[in-house]
């Protein structure tokens, strides 16, 4: 039993030590400086230096020189590029060194990979709701019922921008667009529902409402304006048709209540 223990972990350290080839071969020059490549590295684009895919083991100066090399643009988003051996030594004999002076440790799998950024889905349904509710002028309750998995972007300084908000059958359609560094990437279309109930007692701004005037048992009805919106049980301004300006209470379509 340990006789197969023994085997099967030589056996590991060695298909270990086959998947990190060394360039170059043994005979060659003297080695100046080791190059070890990572199996994966992610880095922002739109190129990359050999510094950000390698550790390198070299006097200070030539290290320096080493990191700076230009590997050239970086992987589209989403599908990793392969590092090989050659490009490595390309690199190196542009900038004028000898690339048989360089030990070059390459793992059989090295890629790299464009770093990424991901919006979740909340942000592009708050984005469409704001919108929305700036538009009808009342913070009115809505869902989403899409589902749709976090949003993949380029790094740098992303933001969401709402387009404009078209009503449909259930609710609102908002196209939400997604920009990095001020330049846009893509974008998301966004569906809102709003319930059946709430929306028939919805008052906008701008709409006629009767006004119910309470006081010590007292009512007085008078006509007036909407100046916020809102919808059942919830809190507006209104200005009344004698110009007295009231917080008052949704209590049905087109009706509020103030209790003085």
């Amino acid at each position: 039993m340990k006789t197969l223990f023994l085997s099967l972990m030589i056996f590991a350290t060695a298909l270990a030590v086959a998947q990190v080839k060394v360039y170059p071969l043994e005979g060659t020059a003297a080695v100046k400086a080791t190059i070890s490549v990572r199996s994966l590295s992610e880095v922002a684009g739109p190129k990359f230096t050999l510094g950000e895919i390698a550790e390198i083991t070299a006097d200070a100066a030539l290290k320096a020189k080493i990191e700076m090399l230009d590997m050239g643009l970086a992987p589209v988003e989403g599908i990793p590029m392969p590092i090989v051996a050659s490009r490595i030594q390309s690199m190196l004999m542009v900038a004028g060194l000898k690339a048989n002076q360089f030990e070059i440790r390459l793992p059989a799998d090295a890629h790299v990979a464009l770093k990424v950024q991901k919006v979740a889905a909340e942000k592009f349904v708050q984005a469409a709701l704001q919108a929305v509710q700036r538009q009808l002028g009342a913070e009115i309750p809505m869902t989403c019922p899409q589902t749709f998995p976090e949003f993949v972007a380029p790094m740098g300084d992303l933001s969401l921008e709402a387009g404009p908000v078209s009503k449909n059958q259930s609710g609102f359609s908002v196209m939400v667009a997604v920009s990095v560094n001020g330049k846009r990437v893509n974008s998301r279309l966004i569906n809102l529902t709003v319930d059946a109930t709430l929306a028939a007692t919805a008052i906008k701004v701008g709409d006629t409402v009767k006004i119910l005037l309470r006081n010590a048992g007292a009512t007085i009805q008078v006509t007036g304006k909407a100046r916020t919106g809102g919808m059942m049980g919830q809190q507006i301004t209104v200005v009344s048709s004698t110009g007295s300006v009231h917080q008052a209470t949704v209590t049905g379509a087109g009706q509020v209540e103030v209790k003085l």
